[in-house]
């Protein structure tokens, strides 16, 4: 018996992004002013705004971290950060 083949529907395609990539971005415009974006894993991700509750807790841990590190390190507070390609790759893939 011939069955008719089955039509696969549109399938969208993931496009992973590298940190040039979202650099790049950026540097053409891409995103606003006022954007919360961020590359996580090579998805972009709009992040939520910070709230009332969200400065609160923050306020409340930086005072803690401060207490318990003194002068032994630097404390930064939602800075950006890249991370290497390598230190990402070993929380995904631990060895």
């Amino acid at each position: 018996m011939n069955l008719p083949a089955l039509k696969r529907p549109n399938v969208p395609t993931v496009k992973r992004f590298t940190l040039e990539d979202y650099h790049r971005l950026g540097e053409l415009g891409f995103f606003g002013e006022h954007d919360r974006v961020e590359l996580i894993r090579g998805e972009l991700f709009e992040m939520a705004a910070k709230g009332r509750p969200h400065e609160v807790c923050l306020t409340k841990l930086i005072r803690e971290l401060l207490k318990l590190v003194s002068d032994r390190a630097t404390i930064r507070c939602q800075s950006p950060i890249t991370l290497p390609l390598i230190l990402e790759l070993s929380r995904v893939f631990p060895q």
